[in-house]
């Protein structure tokens, strides 16, 4: 049977390359939840803007200088987030590709490692069942010489009895024959 080490060792390489996969998903799901809350926080900035341009101008409909003003300022500071959103998204882009053959070489380690954990405790498997298999056909061959010495005996016993049962049988007739021949009163009788 493979030994514990052997299995271990299989079993924490399969291990290995789930950490890797996982990690690989966990920093994903960071950085999705990181763009997520720019997002968020870019359309709630972009509707309080909205809101206090709408207010500005229901306040002071007639300053058209000041509302441009504002609308222009407003836009600007959109323009710079979203420069600035396109940067981040850029950059954890461009931290994909390291991280991707980071995994992809790990997963591949992990494979050929756990490739050669399975052999190796494969041949050992397969060592122990062989000797299993032959401890198994030994103890088979010498419990059917037993059981073939056990029939030999009884057969022995059954032709010792069946000529012990002839040979009274033997007997018996003999003794009726004798009876036969000396007739009903015991004596010979004569013949005609």
């Amino acid at each position: 049977m493979a030994t514990p080490t052997r299995v271990d060792r299989l079993f924490d390489v399969v291990n290995g390359g789930s950490d890797a996969i996982y990690d690989a998903v966990r920093n994903n799901n960071e950085r999705m939840l990181r763009f997520s809350r720019i997002v968020v926080e870019e359309m709630h900035r972009t509707q309080r803007e909205n809101s206090d341009l709408a207010r500005q101008w229901m306040k002071r409909p007639a300053d058209v200088m000041g509302f441009s003003n504002s609308v222009l300022e407003t836009w600007t500071r959109r323009g710079r987030r979203r420069l600035e959103l396109t940067r981040t998204v850029m950059e954890d882009v461009a931290m994909l590709a390291p991280e991707t053959r980071e995994v992809v070489q790990r997963v591949t380690d992990v494979n050929r490692e756990a490739a050669r954990a399975t052999v190796a405790a494969g041949r050992e498997a397969a060592r122990a069942t062989v000797a299993a298999g032959r401890e198994a056909m030994s103890r088979a061959g010498e419990e059917v010489s037993e059981r073939a010495r056990d029939i030999s005996h009884a057969a022995e016993d059954v032709s010792r009895n069946a000529a012990e049962e002839a040979e009274a049988s033997r007997r018996r007739n003999a003794e009726d024959a004798e009876k036969v021949g000396r007739g009903r009163n015991g004596r010979p009788e004569k013949k005609s």
